[in-house]
């Protein structure tokens, strides 16, 4: 019966994301070959209808498609309608919306909350009379967040129903870190010519320092539409490319040498420390946490100090020569070693939760979702965005500390929770099956984008753009490992 249908519609490995890479290829290449920018446009919008087809005759493929229309879909720029500024990515979340409803219909899709009471029933609930209170109280101007709760929750049961084992769940990994992948080049690219990604559609007319875009770069810039959403793609996708390849064969560490070093470069290049930082914490974290369990983690651990030894060596090596010189090392260096962004963001913390503690009636319930990026009132929210020398700042730039403070005490601890289930089961199963054929499991790579996350989470705010669902469904499948521990191995989490 329906058990048997549903196990033939699930994501498993033979549904490769190539035909999803071969599409968007299309306007990568001709953003990269400086085409004219209309060009570009329509063979994006072509490329999205014919995304939008194969996810109407396949929805599973859904899982597939959502990564690159995440990073990607922006080089078209904003589509206009009735004054309303659209993204691609906004009507793939309508095609899904209105999918989910007829698969919910035909019961293609299953709501069955047992097992995850916290995660389908609890947080929805708080997310969504918190937003309300907000409304009411006017710290939030709009019910956008109802919005960008129901984007969530048509993502998570998209990943339930058709993403059920490690194959489906792979699928999704590679599929993001694939669109990460072409995202970098287009990252790469504006680096090279000097082209200021912060809008994608006037990317051609927004030069930086008013330099022609046929000057090549003699500084590392920062593109602010990438800086502000990417790294978060691009820490995890080279999380998973690095720990591929450490556990990998060696016939096999070959394929992944160049995309890894494309997305390295991709990190030098977009210069954030967060994502720096936060790499080498969750591996290094990951590295110590089992370097006493197993023996295999033992001997990664010696060949990954050995080649980090053999870097900084040479690093240093030729460190005066750089400091000398106004080369790519010389800002990179100077940026990477210069803290005084985060002696302001504790100014900014500081400030914050100051300005938290005189709304007692939001404790509990938060400033409401979105609070301090696009839904808050700014008459409300201004008193939270005060910086160093009482310089306003756009938002608090730490992902905990703004979920405290627009999701309250309630939400946040929810939250917290959630993190400590999905590490939890991650481990158990990673314990459990005791690093053999690790290489063929995305277990460990969830786990270390778990850490990442928690770290990344410290000085970087996430907020609530698209780019969330990835990081949603990295927690998700770290959830989902409970049911697949049961089901398979018969452990409980």
């Amino acid at each position: 019966g329906y058990g048997v249908h549903l196990k033939m519609t699930v994501l498993g490995k033979n549904h490769k994301i190539g035909i999803f890479i071969l599409l968007w290829l299309l306007p990568i290449s001709l953003t990269i070959l400086n085409i004219s920018r209309n060009y570009v446009t329509m063979s994006t919008i072509t490329v999205g209808i014919l995304s939008f087809i194969l996810i109407l005759i396949n929805p599973k493929t859904s899982l597939l498609a959502i990564p690159f229309f995440t990073l990607l879909s922006p080089i078209a720029g904003f589509i206009n309608i009735f004054s309303i500024h659209l993204l691609l990515s906004d009507f793939l979340f309508l095609l899904l919306g209105t999918q989910a409803i007829y698969l919910f219909l035909t019961k293609k899709i299953i709501i069955n909350s047992r097992g995850l009471l916290i995660l389908e029933v609890f947080i929805p609930f708080v997310f969504l009379f918190s937003t309300i209170f907000g409304i009411i109280s006017q710290t939030l101007v709009t019910p956008r967040p109802i919005l960008l709760l129901g984007q969530l929750i048509i993502v998570y049961y998209y990943t339930k129903n058709f993403a059920v084992d490690e194959e489906g769940w792979t699928a999704i990994l590679n599929a993001w870190v694939a669109a990460t992948i072409l995202g970098s080049l287009l990252l790469l690219h504006s680096f090279i010519i000097g082209i200021d990604l912060s809008a994608f559609e006037q990317s051609y007319n927004r030069v930086l320092a008013g330099r022609s875009p046929d000057t090549q770069a003699t500084f590392l810039i920062q593109p602010r539409y990438y800086y502000t959403t990417f790294h978060f793609a691009l820490g995890i996708s080279t999380i998973i490319l690095i720990i591929k390849f450490i556990f990998s064969p060696h016939r096999k560490k070959i394929k992944i040498i160049i995309p890894l070093i494309i997305l390295l470069i991709a990190i030098i290049v977009l210069q954030n420390k967060t994502t720096i930082f936060s790499i080498a914490g969750a591996l290094t974290t990951f590295f110590i946490f089992y370097f006493f369990k197993s023996k295999i983690v033992r001997k990664k651990t010696l060949l990954l100090s050995l080649l980090f030894a053999s870097i900084t060596i040479v690093f240093l090596y030729y460190l005066d020569y750089y400091n000398s010189s106004y080369t790519q090392i010389y800002y990179w260096y100077n940026r990477l070693f210069h803290w005084s962004s985060l002696n302001e963001r504790f100014v900014n913390y500081s400030y914050g939760l100051k300005a938290w503690f005189l709304h007692p009636f939001h404790l509990l319930y938060g400033m409401g979702p979105d609070c301090f990026d696009g839904s808050g009132n700014y008459g409300v929210t201004k008193q939270f965005k005060i910086s160093g020398e009482n310089l306003m700042v756009g938002t608090i730039d730490s992902g905990w500390i703004s979920y405290l403070l627009e999701m309250g005490l309630i939400g946040f601890s929810l939250l917290l929770l959630l993190f400590y289930n999905s590490i939890k089961a991650v481990i158990k199963h990673i314990n459990k099956v005791k690093f053999v054929n690790i290489e063929q499991s995305p277990s460990i790579y969830i786990l270390v984008c778990l850490f990442y996350l928690i770290i990344a989470f410290s000085t970087q705010m996430l907020g609530y753009t698209k780019i969330v669902w990835l990081p949603f469904q990295i927690l998700v499948i770290g959830l989902f490992y409970n049911r697949y521990n049961y089901n398979n191995l018969g452990i409980l989490s």
